[in-house]
This record gives C-alpha cells, sequence and structure tokens, in this order.
C-alpha cells in the first residue's frame, strides 16, 4: 500500500496531506477566519501589521510559528499572504 494523498488533483505525500488537513482544519477555530486561509496567512498578516516583526512577549504563538517557518523559507509567512 502506497501511503499519499491528493491535493488539487496531484499526489502529495501523506503526512503532508495530514499537515494541510490540519491548517484547514485550524482555520475553523479562528474566530470569523476564511477556512481557506492557511496558518501561515494568519500569521503573516500579524507581521505585516506589526511592522515586520512579532514580538514574542505580546503575541507567544504567533512568534513562534513565524520563527518556525522563518527555519524552512525567508519570509514565508509574509510570501502567504498572497496565496
Amino acid at each position: 500500500m502506497k501511503w499519499v494523498a491528493y491535493h488539487n488533483g496531484k499526489e502529495i505525500p501523506y503526512l503532508l496531506g495530514l499537515l494541510l488537513a490540519f491548517d484547514q482544519f485550524s482555520g475553523a477555530f479562528w474566530p470569523g477566519a476564511d477556512i481557506d486561509k492557511t496558518i501561515s496567512h494568519r500569521v503573516g498578516l500579524r507581521r505585516q501589521k506589526m511592522g515586520g516583526k512579532i514580538p514574542f512577549l505580546k503575541h507567544p504563538l504567533a512568534a513562534s510559528i513565524d520563527w518556525l517557518c522563518e527555519r524552512f523559507e525567508v519570509d514565508h509567512t509574509i510570501n502567504s499572504i498572497g496565496s
């Protein structure tokens, strides 16, 4: 058995499919949010609103997510605003 998922008609790794599902599921808990907007999108909006840096003491979860995303792609959260 091959562990894969499908996104927009394309085969993707199963774990990535689970992460995408979690991302959309989490949108249901964000008050007034569009479930099609990702966590990165929301954090990017927060970062943009804060002038490019999220203060950890004021927004620890958003700052931690932003820091983690930066490890994989520079300006990931800012770039995700357009998607």
